[in-house]
């Protein structure tokens, strides 16, 4: 049964691509860069979700799109894969981010393959110590590549830098491109 081994998932987010998208971050890094924004994300374990159940939430969630981060999605690349195609062939959108560089994904999965999955990949290390002000900066260290005309870097441009969610449990989460700096 393939799936993908998660930390967490936020349904209505805003501030992570283009719309309103689920966002799921994935457990496992095996990059770890200094000074990364999720670090609790890049040890193995997680929570393993079916490949049907993660369609099934995509499909109840009245997002447009789907986002994959973590944590590295393309350590569990397969399976990122298969479900961003899935999420493709059921017309929603699918953006993924990386600390590999475009080429290392290229050379690993095959670019038909990366194109098939993802309309846009966000690539490349995150640098330690440089926190993004804005949107325009984190899109400035970046590589953006994009698969399908169906959004532009303007659009990215336009996506709120972070957004702010408050749990039932009274759990704050902070996420987005350029979201206020968490020691």
């Amino acid at each position: 049964m393939s799936g993908i081994y998660l930390h967490s998932v936020e349904r209505d987010s805003f501030s992570n691509g283009p719309g309103q998208r689920l966002v799921l971050w994935t457990q496992g890094c095996s990059i770890g860069c200094p000074g990364c924004w999720n670090p609790e994300t890049h040890d193995a374990g997680g929570t393993f979700v079916t490949k049907d159940q993660l369609i099934k939430d995509l499909l109840d969630s009245g997002c447009e799109g789907i986002t994959f981060t973590g944590g590295e999605p393309f350590d569990q690349g397969e399976s990122v894969i298969e479900v961003g195609n899935s999420a493709r062939k059921l017309g929603y959108t699918s953006v993924a981010f990386s600390g590999y560089t475009y080429s290392t994904l290229v050379k690993k999965f095959g670019g038909d393959v990366l194109q098939n999955a993802f309309d846009v990949l966000l690539t490349d290390p995150y640098r330690k110590g440089k926190h993004y002000k804005s949107v325009a900066d984190a899109l400035g260290q970046k590589t953006l590549t994009f698969h399908s005309s169906i959004y532009a870097k303007e659009d990215f441009l336009k996506i709120p830098p972070f957004e702010i969610f408050i749990g039932t449990d009274g759990d704050v989460r902070t996420t987005g491109l350029a979201a206020p700096y968490k020691k």
